[in-house]
């Protein structure tokens, strides 16, 4: 029979695999997961306005302003949960680390643990109070930092504030802002994130990986004076129930130690799984940091690299046909092709309206309304491309903002609306607000 505390260890082990999934193995066109909690959202409320119309609809604003309007829950939950572990550390782990018994662990490190504790609460609270930026009219010189690339970004207005949108930003429907450099909203930070407070973003993650870290090697040394001074290994544990003498082994010595030393078998678990998790989570950052990418622009090229590869494959399997032709078409419509490139606005699959999407810790969602009118009419014109003549898609687009690891680092540890306005002279436009590109020919 599995222990409360059993429960609540296996229950935590499978949220955070959840979250390690839905951060690094999910595909963002299909989110299967998420189109089930949708279903059963939508049951339960149907199932609740049946026996209550007015508590349904309290539930259901409540439900809206927890997940789709800025509040500090997650906040409340990221201080509630640090708060609590550091006291179990204090309260329980420090008396077994400041003892001479210890074999394995310094004294010294009860009050490092302290200043590691300071710190992370620290860069919590930059990375929650530190803005992204706030791109509006009277301030979008100041960040008209990137030239338009012509495969994310084109000179159009944003729909919503009304004026020119820059390369690199986004609506964040959110705080009903436009940001610029936009990489996501963080629900643990109430804000989003952006060119300006990026770098508090990835220090709040590197501190709590070390912080983690830490926590894991110091009750992990813990765990371990107390199995050789115990002697665990050479002794035999009696079942209470059956009465049956038990020799030692892993299994039988971690239900011991979680039995007598609850709270410090639940916080190694804690800061090992968070501490794999939040260091899975930094090195994604890191890593789109070095390709000169955001979350936000990750996400498009993801859409890009899977319609290239599919595309790829259609024209291969086009030439074994006969159907391979000079021009792939859309609707009768031929693509268009910007200095050599792409003009992704005009591919079928490949969605480059970002204000369509908002992109949180886990990656870019479609917005409901937008993503029902998007299935709309697929189906009969699937047969009919399946007639068309195929055109080979050529060379995978290029991220013109890649501009060396050394580059895109400097980047983001000095963003460029700090720098002086001879540092970065703005580039022009490739197309004014509202005009059509030209076709090639």
């Amino acid at each position: 029979m599995l222990s409360l505390l059993q429960i609540g260890l296996v229950v935590y082990i499978a949220v955070c695999l959840l979250a390690v999934y839905l951060c690094f193995f999910n595909d963002g066109d299909a989110l299967f997961i998420a189109g089930r909690l949708e279903w059963v959202k939508d049951r339960l409320y149907s199932e609740l306005y049946a026996i209550s119309p007015s508590l349904a609809t309290s539930v259901k604003n409540w439900a809206n302003y927890l997940v789709n309007e800025p509040n500090p829950v997650m906040q409340c939950m990221y201080l509630s949960i640090v708060l609590t572990a550091w006291t179990g550390m204090v309260v329980y782990g420090y008396p077994q680390i400041d003892t001479p018994f210890n074999r394995f662990i310094n004294p010294i490190h009860c009050k490092i643990g302290y200043i590691v504790y300071a710190v992370c609460l620290y860069t919590f609270y930059r990375a929650c109070t530190v803005p992204a930026g706030d791109l509006r009219k009277e301030t979008i010189r100041r960040y008209d930092n990137y030239p338009y690339d012509n495969v994310l970004y084109t000179a159009r207005d944003c729909k919503t504030l009304k004026f020119r949108k820059v390369a690199r930003s986004k609506f964040d429907r959110s705080t009903k802002r436009h940001i610029p450099r936009f990489d996501h909203f963080c629900v643990w930070l109430n804000q989003p994130v952006g060119e300006e407070n990026y770098r508090d973003f990835l220090l709040f993650l590197l501190v709590h990986c070390g912080m983690l870290s830490y926590g894991a090697w110091a009750t992990s040394q813990i765990i371990r004076n107390l199995v050789v001074t115990e002697g665990l290994f050479h002794v035999s544990f009696l079942n209470v129930k059956t009465q049956e003498t038990v020799k030692a082994s892993y299994f039988v010595i971690f239900k011991y130690l979680s039995n007598k030393f609850p709270a410090i078998i639940c916080l190694f678990i804690l800061s090992s799984v968070m501490g794999l998790v939040m260091i899975g989570f930094t090195a994604f950052h890191l890593w789109i940091c070095s390709r000169g990418m955001t979350t936000n622009e990750y996400f498009k090229w993801k859409d890009i690299w899977s319609w290239h590869k599919s595309q790829t494959a259609a024209y291969a399997k086009a030439r074994t046909e006969g159907r391979a032709g000079k021009r792939w078409s859309k609707e009768g419509k031929d693509y268009e092709v910007v200095d050599g490139w792409v003009d992704v606005a005009t591919l079928e699959g490949v969605d480059d309206d970002d204000d369509d999407k908002d992109v949180g810790c886990v990656g870019a969602s479609a917005n409901p309304g937008v993503e029902r009118e998007q299935k709309k009419g697929k189906g009969e014109g699937e047969k009919k491309k399946e007639e068309e003549l195929v055109q080979d898609p050529g060379p995978l687009p290029k991220n013109i903002y890649n501009n060396g690891v050394k580059e895109n680092f400097k980047e983001v540890l000095f963003p460029r609306s700090f720098r002086s306005a001879s540092q970065h002279p703005i580039p022009p436009a490739t197309t004014k607000p509202g005009e059509k590109k030209k076709k090639s020919s």
